[in-house]
């Protein structure tokens, strides 16, 4: 797994969550979340997730088919931390400041070896560096500019303000989003997000300078969370379209409970590996 890949949760797809009874328990939020995917502007496979929160701690599942879990990611605010969980692969990732110094590091001394190469050798390279990190997109960072509308509606029992995300005057998502003040422990769900819209912000900044700013700012532009700030609220309906204006995915708020939460839920499984993040 790659830390981009958490882009994809911009568009909310998380998994059901499995809690590990323990002595420890912390009281927390638990968010329900349904997800569906459009083929074509036709409804398709529907899925039930969560986002658990507790303090500045999140665990949020990414699906992979029905109830089968594909990865798990899960964010220490307390630690400027983030872990993704590989569960295919029982393994799991620690992203931290160190760490993307790190892959900094490595990504710029490729790219300046790049420069110093024959063009027909560097072509060659290129596409093994393409096979490595085949969501690298070197096009111009494109503005996306998020509009309240000033349209009201009452959805599964909260009271929205739809924004709208428009990129080169093209609507690419729509947010029906609900005041804090509607959610169950609002307070415990903003520290938490802003938390981590703060810690994916430094890493905007680390990476700025490189030749990967304007890839991480894109990712980080086109996920929901790079706009939290902007909406003032919770997205209880997040809507996606594609380029020809088709619904392309569409996620909702169910529900939000008080539960609580053990220490193990926002650990790695004990006899999962921790591998290196590296771009090598």
């Amino acid at each position: 797994m790659n830390f981009l890949k958490i882009s994809r949760f911009t568009g909310l797809a998380l998994l059901t969550l499995v809690f590990i009874s323990t002595t420890l328990t912390h009281a927390g939020v638990v968010y329900e979340m349904v997800n569906t995917d459009y083929n074509d502007g036709v409804a398709g496979e529907t899925t039930s997730s969560h986002i658990a929160i507790d303090g500045k701690k999140m665990k949020m599942s990414f699906p992979d088919n029905g109830s089968e879990k594909a990865g798990e990611m899960i964010y220490h605010g307390d630690k400027g931390q983030m872990m993704m969980i590989d569960h295919q692969r029982r393994q799991y990732f620690i992203l931290d400041q160190a760490t993307i110094e790190q892959i900094k590091a490595q990504i710029e001394q490729a790219m300046a070896m790049l420069e110093s190469v024959p063009p027909a050798q560097r072509e060659m390279m290129e596409k093994m560096m393409k096979g490595r990190m085949p969501q690298i997109d070197t096009s111009e960072k494109k503005e996306v500019e998020i509009k309240k509308t000033g349209e009201r509606q009452t959805i599964n029992g909260y009271s929205t303000g739809k924004y709208e995300a428009l990129e080169d005057g093209r609507k690419i998502r729509e947010h029906w989003v609900a005041d804090w003040s509607e959610i169950e422990d609002s307070e415990k769900a903003l520290d938490a997000f802003k938390s981590m819209s703060s810690f994916f912000s430094e890493i905007m900044d680390t990476f700025s300078s490189g030749p990967m700013g304007s890839m991480v700012q894109n990712k980080f532009d086109s996920n929901w969370m790079g706009q939290l700030e902007k909406f003032d609220g919770f997205p209880v309906v997040t809507k996606t379209f594609d380029a020809n204006g088709k619904l392309q995915n569409e996620s909702a708020l169910k529900s939000a409970t008080k539960t609580d939460l053990n220490e193990s839920d926002f650990q790695a499984p004990k006899n999962y590996k921790q591998q290196k993040m590296n771009m090598r």
